[in-house]
């Protein structure tokens, strides 16, 4: 559980910082955005994957000790199946609308 938390922290501040700096180059919050998701996408991804890969022999063992193994396992793949959706297409959002908020009240 906390592989997938940690990987999850660490795919939404590699997303976010991204997008920071993208929007800091291109002064749109739009283009910011999409420009920083998609350069930010490959290390998400990779993260993720490795984390899932590296935990599915565990989560698919039939054999001794595979009682103990196997819920953890299956947290942490099944985390890392949908914690890349989250963070590239709910985190993209959010900042969308927070970087909007913040820009209005200045």
């Amino acid at each position: 559980m906390a592989l997938a938390i940690g990987v999850c922290t660490l795919g939404g501040v590699v997303m976010l910082s991204g997008i920071r700096r993208d929007e800091g180059k291109t002064h749109s919050i739009t283009t910011g955005i999409e420009l920083g998701a998609m350069a930010e996408m490959r290390p998400v991804m990779m993260a993720c994957a490795a984390a899932g890969l590296g935990l599915l022999p565990g989560a698919l063992a039939t054999g001794i000790g595979a009682q103990a193994q196997q819920p953890l396992a299956r947290v942490v793949v099944g985390g890392m199946i949908t914690s890349p959706l989250a963070i590239l297409f709910v985190l993209p959002m959010m900042a969308s609308f927070l970087l909007r908020a913040k820009k209005q009240n200045e």
